[in-house]
């Protein structure tokens, strides 16, 4: 199995980023399509692990929007030395980052879905990876909204309250430092019905992916082992820290029991620099399509800004809001 060259791109906060294997940058009709970086690997570093007992998680049901049905309690799998190796010689180890990238153009199934995003889920189906791209079938016309939780909470709590409002269940993926600072929110999430994944105990600024795939697993268990024990919650899917992630650790967090999960519909909202909410707000609405997974950072203000439009834009548009399952 190859590896992906490296190619380089420039970010654009008025753009849309979407996940795309290629190498070359190409302009189309008005936008780019930007490939994926390859990244050199950082030396191993240990991280621990603590063992711990399960006990069954929360999660309330929705009767007016299609929410999750019951949850089952798992534990994750601890993958031995010689499945670890199993999977390094079968998959590449290589980072690759996503970046903003085309979601228009022609679509070969006329679904509307983003041609980048169909490849990228014909590469995983072909080569034996398992992962989330889309929240339906290509002829429903259902939506999901996933949200990376960063930042000091603000506008989280903003978010959490238009979703209320709306009568909305998403899912949040979270890291310990996020869930040390904010247990408050993390309480809320579980009580008001949302799903909580897993985005890294350690969440590192160069990405988990790039430790050994020893430290990936220790660092998804001592999360997940670690919200077990304070909110008797079992975690079941996974999301990328850094938006970095690489074949070999989407391998390894289904092999643990994951499900990988990938926004079909990413904007470039992690930065605090003010974004123009108009021209954002019109390329997610040019972007919906039948089972889109619309994905947010919450660092920006221009995510609660533009939210109850963009809701209240599906809901004509004759979508269904579900979360995802």
């Amino acid at each position: 199995m190859g590896k992906n060259k490296n190619s380089k791109s420039s970010r654009s906060f008025l753009l849309i980023k979407s996940i795309m294997i290629g190498t070359a940058a190409v302009a189309l009709s008005g936008f780019v399509a930007v490939g994926i970086v390859s990244l050199n690997a950082l030396p191993d570093e240990t991280l621990p692990h603590t063992e711990t007992s399960e006990t069954e998680s929360i999660a309330p049901k929705e009767t007016v929007i299609e929410a999750l049905g019951e949850r089952e309690t798992h534990e994750v799998s601890i993958i031995s030395g010689d499945e670890l190796s199993s999977i390094e010689e079968s998959y590449s180890l290589t980072p690759q980052r996503f970046f903003v990238g085309a979601l228009f153009g022609s679509d070969p199934d006329g679904t509307g879905r983003p041609t980048v995003v169909n490849e990228m889920a014909a590469s995983f189906e072909e080569n034996g990876l398992f992962a989330k791209f889309y929240c339906s079938a290509a002829n429903e016309k259902k939506v999901s909204f996933i949200f990376q939780a960063e930042g000091d909470g603000t506008y989280i709590e903003q978010v959490l309250d238009i979703l209320a409002e709306a009568g909305i269940k998403s899912t949040f993926f979270v890291t310990r430092a996020f869930e040390g600072n904010h247990s408050d929110i993390i309480r809320r999430m579980i009580t008001e019905g949302h799903e909580i994944g897993n985005r890294s105990y350690l969440d590192p600024a160069d990405g988990i992916v790039q430790r050994s795939l020893q430290d990936q697993m220790n660092d998804a268990r001592n999360l997940h082992d670690y919200m077990i024990r304070t909110y008797q919650y079992t975690m079941q899917k996974y999301s990328f820290n850094e938006d970095m992630w690489s074949e070999a650790s989407v391998a390894l967090m289904t092999k643990m029991g994951y499900e990988v999960c990938f926004g079909s519909i990413n904007i470039t909202d992690d930065t605090t620099d003010p974004l123009d909410a108009d021209s954002i707000l019109r390329s997610l609405e040019n972007g919906l399509h039948p089972g889109a997974v619309y994905s947010f950072h919450l660092v920006n203000s221009v995510v609660p800004e533009i939210l109850p439009d963009l809701i209240d834009y599906c809901v004509q548009e004759g979508y269904v809001l579900k979360q995802l399952d």
